[in-house]
């Protein structure tokens, strides 16, 4: 059997900023806090004029590991900084970017990709995982008990749907992974059932069982 678990949450809306589309350079380090909402990125300097003063562009897009530069949402403008705190609890999956810019040469540089997911393990609240195993501990068995475990970034309405063998997946413009067409599913476990969110401490684990000996 092909275990399926699907969780959604609520993604965010913000006004666009147009920026004009420039190559990049080279790519400088982010990071982002999602459960402070916390964006940081090392400084740069244009290269043309090492005196000019640099703006930063926060650019924002919904979805898991997309890219941020296409149909980009611009979050936030940033001065005299290089990290930003937009307070709250940012739900959802989302990938940032920074773009440099200055009034001489424009955008000249842009950070790598930084991408939160909703669905994540303990190893610093950003790897998306679903921990599987069955009655003796592995994943090899069949016709036993299996254990999930995942841990969430905010509160979820989760699916967990159990499939036949041989079922396709694929993933979406925004990279989250679908059963492909419309099979049937062997054994609904949960349906849109709300699951609460982790703490501020990341330890909060949801946990679902489904005994393949009591199902068709």
């Amino acid at each position: 059997m092909r275990p399926r678990l699907r969780a959604l949450a609520a993604g965010l809306a913000f006004a666009a900023v147009l920026l004009a589309p420039k190559p990049a350079q080279a790519t400088f380090n982010l990071t982002i806090a999602p459960l402070t909402n916390t964006y940081t990125w090392s400084a740069v300097t244009d290269p043309s004029s090492t005196t000019a003063k640099v703006t930063y562009y926060v650019l924002y897009k919904f979805g898991l590991n997309v890219d941020p530069l296409s149909g980009v949402t611009t979050i936030a403008q940033v001065f005299d900084s290089v990290s930003i705190s937009l307070g709250g609890h940012s739900f959802g999956s989302f990938c940032i970017v920074v773009k440099a810019s200055t009034t001489v040469s424009g955008v000249f540089d842009t950070s790598a990709n930084q991408c939160h997911s909703y669905l994540h393990d303990t190893s610093g609240g950003n790897n998306s995982g679903i921990n599987r195993t069955d009655g003796s501990g592995t994943q090899l068995g069949m016709n036993q008990q299996w254990n999930f475990g995942y841990y969430l970034d905010s509160d979820s309405l989760v699916s967990l749907e159990i499939f036949p063998p041989g079922t396709g997946l694929a993933s979406d413009t925004s990279g989250f992974v679908n059963v492909s067409g419309n099979p049937a599913p062997v054994k609904v476990v949960l349906s849109s059932t709300p699951r609460s969110g982790e703490l501020g401490d990341g330890s909060y684990v949801n946990s679902e069982r489904w005994d393949s000996r009591n199902s068709s």
